[in-house]
């Protein structure tokens, strides 16, 4: 019935972020975590979605109590990301 996808869909960026972002709101931070640098380790070039998974690195370390952490990769997006004005 389910079946390995042998070759991953355009939408597959997208719809792991979607994943991460419902564990963050699911208040599952450490999940999310996952998710998010999963994301940047195989989607490292998907802009906007390799972007918001950094930031939402950023929130789930700042959410686990890993303040320097996260204070270390916000600042980080400011450095990779200078062109963007979106939080």
């Amino acid at each position: 019935f389910l079946k390995k996808l042998t070759h991953p869909s355009e939408f597959t960026p997208e719809a792991n972020y979607i994943l991460g972002v419902s564990r963050l709101n699911l208040k599952q931070p450490e999940e999310a975590l996952k998710v998010f640098q999963k994301i940047l380790r195989l989607y490292p070039n998907e802009g906007q979605i390799a972007r918001n998974a950094d930031i939402g690195i950023a929130k789930c370390q700042f959410q686990i109590g890993q303040y320097k952490e996260a204070v270390k990769r916000f600042k980080l997006i400011v450095f990779k990301y200078p062109k963007t004005d979106k939080p």
